[in-house]
């Protein structure tokens, strides 16, 4: 095995490793927040520790980012799992609502709800990366991940396109889920994410 291969493999296995370690850890937060309030600011810090990863910043222990950030973004975190719980209870409720009432209002009210849909599913996906990425007031984070989504069709469609990959090869092997679950996804997410980042940052250079 020549040196290419072996640092090639190398950086492979240290990848698999830290992906699994930071997916250990979301877990295991998770749970000391009594799930209910521990996934949100778990999700925040396995985000933060990620993007660090992938803009190369100087070499940093995982565990205290995570705990230090899972700390510090508990009450925001939740915040805005609420927010989101609550806006995906209305959606689906209406959704409900249309199966039951069938007729001309389902027909009517049912294109608009799936635009609806798809757009909050747009804001799940990049208000996560917009949160640690941009120190913003919490309405302005949920304004900047629908319009950086909306004005880069395309990292949203290879970002849903990838996390649905993903989620068929955890369909197929079920036992994978517990070392990558969370963490394969969020490392996609924020992949797509900082792509888009740096393409708004481009276009509003060459604005000025």
């Amino acid at each position: 095995m020549d040196k290419t291969t072996a640092g090639g493999f190398y950086t492979l296995c240290s990848w698999i490793t830290k992906i699994a370690y930071i997916n250990l850890l979301w877990i295991v937060f998770s749970i000391a927040g009594l799930l209910l309030f521990g996934i949100m600011p778990a999700t925040i810090a396995i985000c933060t520790v990620v993007r660090k990863w992938f803009l190369k910043e100087a070499e940093f222990a995982i565990f205290p980012v995570f705990v230090s950030t899972y700390k510090q973004e508990f009450f925001s975190a939740n915040k805005l799992g609420v927010l989101l719980l609550l806006s995906a209870c209305f959606l689906l409720a209406d959704f409900l609502f249309l199966q039951s009432v069938g007729g001309l209002i389902q027909v009517i009210f049912t294109v608009p709800l799936i635009i609806v849909i798809f757009l909050l599913t747009a804001i799940i996906l990049y208000v996560f990366p917009v949160y640690v990425h941009f120190e913003q007031s919490f309405f302005l984070q949920i304004k900047n991940a629908l319009l950086i989504a909306i004005v880069n069709p395309l990292h949203l469609f290879l970002m849903m396109i990838t996390i649905c990959a993903v989620g068929v090869i955890y369909w197929l092997l079920p036992s994978i889920i517990p070392l990558f679950g969370i963490s394969l996804i969020t490392v996609l997410v924020m992949f797509f994410a900082l792509k888009s980042f740096a393409s708004l940052e481009s276009r509003q250079k060459e604005s000025i």
